[in-house]
């Protein structure tokens, strides 16, 4: 049975040289599919400029009207009770992830449900991580792209409709700039470099085709956050995607240098999270969790403990840029800078299940608390 091998009659005298072309052809043909998954994605380029997909005018104009671009809808703005449910810091109760040399399994699949909801588990991962994705001069080129692409700002998110990507105002629970960006060459690099740490058939059936050809890029600031949630997860019709969704969103940070910012994973209402989690992973590096069925959050970025808060000029503590330091009762000083940059995809799926299994659900984003 071995590959190459081709059974026919026996020739006289001939059957050791049928048998030897056979193997030799064999591992030819290994080998050279050897090369091509050894072969690594090349470096992304610093040339051109991100493709954004931006409202037309009289999309914004309507978004503004409802609200979905206010970007005074920061923290500070929310109710005392809505800031501790939506704009959460990280504490003792989380189990904190570190150790992010090899891919790691953050949450197993229906960890936080209760017996009776196995046929709902298609995954035995619903969270974990995967490094080295990108460079750190791959990051900083994305970064700078971005910037130059001009981020949109406001307090609304991405939802998915019959008509496409709209903005959807929430009230003061996200508040960061966002980008929606296509870039072929960052989709294929990418791809190349993560398709070997997905899972590539889930227990149902549905097989891994790729990601999403349109990515988000965020930015955020010291006291923005995103407020607990359920990605959503809808099927995809027409087009490229056709008869896929969405079944794990890849979140990669671009950035480390801030405090606060990590992704924190919520037990609760449905989520497969059994006990909070809070994942930080270092530039380059990716969390990915699944759609529809893992509460989680972006923790508040800088944030300050004490209430004695001065600015001054940071080249006296040897940082390049302003920095605002805190004096606490025993006038230790301590510095917390930096902006949170990452990049966030979805993993997408075919919808055809295997005989028996109920067919996918489609969800869209739901807030958490």
């Amino acid at each position: 049975n071995l590959p190459g091998i081709v059974m026919a009659d026996k020739p006289k005298g001939g059957h050791a040289l049928f048998v030897v072309a056979g193997i030799g052809a064999g591992v030819l043909a290994t080998i050279r599919l050897l090369r091509k998954f050894r072969q690594p994605a090349p470096p992304l380029s610093d040339e051109g400029s991100l493709k954004t997909i931006k409202a037309s005018k009289e999309e914004r104009q309507a978004e503004e009207r409802q609200g979905a671009t206010n970007a005074a809808a920061i923290a500070a703005s929310l109710s005392a009770e809505d800031k501790k449910r939506y704009a959460l810091e990280c504490d003792n109760r989380y189990r904190r992830v570190a150790g992010f040399e090899q891919p790691q399994v953050v949450v197993r699949g229906g960890e936080g449900w209760s017996e009776g909801r196995d046929e709902e588990v298609v995954s035995k991962e619903a969270v974990f991580t995967v490094p080295c994705l990108l460079t750190a001069e791959e990051c900083r080129l994305l970064i700078q792209k971005a910037e130059q692409a001009r981020f949109e700002e406001g307090d609304f998110v991405y939802v998915t409709g019959k008509g496409g990507r709209k903005r959807e105002p929430t009230g003061g629970k996200r508040n960061s700039a966002t980008m929606l960006v296509e870039d072929l060459e960052f989709h294929k690099t990418i791809e190349k470099r993560l398709s070997p740490h997905v899972p590539k058939v889930l227990r149902d059936g549905r097989r891994f085709v790729g990601l999403s050809g349109q990515f988000l890029v965020s930015r955020y600031q010291p006291g923005q956050h995103f407020a607990p949630h359920f990605d959503g997860a809808l099927i995809l019709k027409g087009g490229k995607g056709d008869g896929t969704m969405s079944v794990f969103t890849t979140v990669i940070y671009l950035s480390d240098d801030f405090e606060g910012g990590s992704t924190l994973y919520l037990p609760g209402q449905g989520s497969e999270v059994a006990s909070p989690v809070s994942v930080k992973p270092p530039k380059g590096s990716a969390v990915i969790h699944r759609c529809g069925t893992v509460l989680h959050a972006g923790e508040q970025v800088g944030i300050y403990s004490h209430s004695a808060i001065k600015t001054l000029d940071a080249s006296a503590l040897g940082h390049s840029d302003t920095c605002q330091v805190i004096l606490p009762l025993h006038m230790t000083w301590k510095v917390k800078r930096g902006v949170k940059y990452i990049t966030q995809f979805g993993l997408y799926y075919t919808t055809e299940t295997a005989p028996g299994c109920q067919p996918p659900t489609a969800y869209r984003l739901r807030w958490g608390a």
